[in-house]
C-alpha cells in the first residue's frame, strides 16, 4: 500500500497546525491565536509513512471562502485515506460531540470509513475517555475506533502510529460548495 494520505479540518484554534507540527517534526504552522494564522493547505510527507495535510480553520472570522477552497483542493487533489475532524475538548462533553457533528454533517456524501476524529487538548479537562466514546457512538453512531485523542505529552511517535493505523484503502472524494454552506 502507498503512504496514506490524510488531511487536517476543523475550526480556528482546535490544534491541527499544533498536531501537524508533532506528527512531522516541523516548526512554524501553529500559532497560540484565536484568529486563524494557517492561510492555505500544506503537505508534508514521511517518507513510506504518511502524507499528512494541514487545512486552514473553517470557522475562519476572515478569508472564510478562500479557507473552505483550500480545503476543496486538499481534498480534491488526490485520494484521501482519512479525513480528520480534529476538534479541541471542552468541559462539555456536548459541545465536542456537537462541533464533530457540524464537520461530518458538511461530509454527508463522502464513505462513513473516510471520517475519523482527534480529540485535542485533552489534558484540559477531566472526563474519562471511554465515557466520552460511549456518548460519542449513542449519539452519531460513530464507532470508537475512529477516534484518537492528543494531548501535550503524548509521544509523537507514538501519535504518529495511531494515526497510520486508522487508515485503510483511500477513497476518491469530491467537494463543492455544499460541504461548506452552514
Amino acid at each position: 500500500m502507498k503512504e496514506p494520505y490524510v488531511i487536517l479540518v476543523g475550526d480556528v484554534g482546535c490544534g491541527k497546525s499544533t498536531l501537524y507540527e508533532k506528527l512531522t517534526a516541523t516548526e512554524g504552522r501553529s500559532s497560540p491565536a484565536k484568529e486563524s494564522v494557517t492561510r492555505d493547505s500544506k503537505i508534508f510527507r514521511i517518507e513510506g509513512k504518511i502524507k499528512i495535510c494541514d487545512t486552514p480553520g473553517c470557522n475562519a472570522f476572515k478569508n472564510t471562502l478562500e479557507h473552505n477552497v483550500w480545503i476543496a483542493k486538499a481534498i480534491n487533489n488526490q485520494q484521501v485515506s482519512k479525513l480528520f475532524i480534529i476538534v479541541r475538548a471542552d468541559n462539555n462533553i456536548e459541545n465536542v460531540i456537537d462541533n464533530i457533528s457540524k464537520y461530518r454533517d458538511n461530509f454527508l456524501g463522502f464513505p462513513e470509513d473516510v471520517l475519523s476524529v482527534c480529540v485535542t487538548h485533552m489534558d484540559l479537562v477531566s472526563w474519562p475517555e471511554t465515557h466520552f466514546l460511549k456518548t460519542l457512538e449513542e449519539e452519531t453512531g460513530m464507532p470508537s475506533k475512529s477516534v484518537l485523542f492528543s494531548n501535550p505529552c503524548i509521544d509523537s511517535w507514538r501519535l504518529l502510529d495511531s494515526f497510520i493505523r486508522q487508515c485503510d484503502e483511500p477513497f476518491t472524494l469530491k467537494v463543492d460548495r455544499k460541504n461548506f454552506t452552514e
